[in-house]
């Protein structure tokens, strides 16, 4: 959310993490007394320790889900009888030439000119989820004692772009003032201004990782065991 700006929260549009790895020095993930700094993962015989795990934008994640959900929706899918799931087995189950290759199976009508129009606009949204993608220190994920990526909820600082149309008018003043801005920081009716942005995990089969080693992704089906350690 802005900071120190409830009011106009339906006014973020665009957000952009300042940097690809978020680095928290107050982590409050603990185990046995101690800051949990990372997470061991136990994948085909092997404990795997992640200092660090990428999330995704929240907010073009939902729309991404919302629109697929509609597509879905539209065509009656249930995912049965396709080789793989509609939504989010891997990061290319969406991408353009599987997702229309299945549209291209079944019978043109109006059903499936609308469920087009709504996976165009959900690449989109998945195009700014794979941008907006971040490096989180595990001990600053919260629910990370969970095994379960779905619950992963991370924050990073960064910037929001504000359109100011959609800014109650008598509260445009204040607004400005709370971020530190004037009416000669506004550009073509936006503003850009501080953020903290929520992060998420997005739905494909694979975990990306931050290890000692370097980057590694994880097919999480496999994942035998999990754990924290210090």
């Amino acid at each position: 959310m802005i900071a120190g700006s409830s009011d106009v929260a339906t006014a973020l549009t665009v957000a952009s993490p300042a940097d690809r790895f978020a680095n928290h020095e107050d982590c409050k993930t603990m185990t046995f007394g101690r800051a949990a700094t990372r997470c061991i993962i136990g994948v085909n015989g092997q404990e795997i320790a992640a200092t660090a795990i990428l999330l995704y934008p929240e907010a073009p994640v939902r729309e991404y889900q919302a629109l697929t959900a509609n597509a879905r929706a539209v065509l009656g899918y249930s995912g049965s009888g396709v080789g793989v799931g509609f939504i989010g087995d891997a990061e290319w189950a969406l991408g353009g030439a599987v997702a229309l290759g299945i549209l291209g199976a079944m019978t043109a009508n109006s059903r499936t000119k609308k469920a087009r129009a709504l996976l165009k606009q959900a690449e989109k949204r998945r195009a700014e989820v794979i941008a907006g993608a971040t490096y989180v220190d595990t001990c600053a994920i919260t629910n990370i004692h969970l095994p379960e990526p779905h619950s992963w909820i991370g924050e990073v600082e960064g910037q929001a772009e504000v359109k100011m149309g959609e800014v109650d008018f008598f509260r445009r003043a204040k607004f400005l003032r709370e971020q530190g801005l004037s009416k000669h920081d506004v550009k073509g009716g936006r503003v850009t201004v501080a953020a903290t942005n929520r992060l998420v995990s997005f739905e494909n089969e694979f975990v990306s990782i931050q290890t000692a080693e370097g980057e590694q992704a994880i097919r999480w089906g496999q994942v035998a065991s999990y754990r924290l350690a210090a």
